[in-house]
C-alpha cells in the first residue's frame, strides 16, 4: 500500500497537470474565438472599406498602415488558431552537425 505522502504529492501533480490542461485549452479557444470576431468584423466591413479604400485614390501613408493593420493582424490571427489547434508538424529534435566555414580574412 502506497504511503499517505505519496498519494498527496501525486494527486498534487495531477491537479497542476489538470490546470494546465485547462489552460491550453482556454487559449486554445481564446484564439479561435478572437480569429472568428476579426473574420466577422472584416466580413461585414468588407463593402464599406471596398468603397472607401480602394476607390481608385491615389496610396498615401495611413492608407498603407490601415491595409497593413487590417490584413497583417488577420494573418496572425490564422497563423496563431492553426498553431494552437494542433494542425502543425511536430517539432523536430535533430541538429545539423555540418562543417562550419571558416573565413579567409583570418
Amino acid at each position: 500500500m502506497a504511503d499517505p505522502a505519496s498519494a498527496t504529492a501525486q494527486a498534487a501533480a495531477l491537479e497542476a497537470l489538470q490546470s494546465s490542461v485547462n489552460a491550453l485549452l482556454a487559449t486554445k479557444y481564446l484564439a479561435a474565438a478572437g480569429l472568428v470576431c476579426s473574420l466577422w468584423d472584416h466580413l461585414i466591413t468588407l463593402d464599406e472599406e471596398i468603397g472607401v479604400l480602394w476607390a481608385g485614390r491615389p496610396w498615401d501613408f495611413t492608407r498603407v498602415i490601415f491595409i497593413t493593420n487590417r490584413y497583417g493582424i488577420e494573418g496572425c490571427l490564422i497563423y496563431v488558431a492553426y498553431i494552437f489547434a494542433g494542425l502543425r508538424p511536430a517539432i523536430s529534435e535533430t541538429v545539423y552537425e555540418g562543417r562550419m566555414r571558416q573565413s579567409k580574412l583570418d
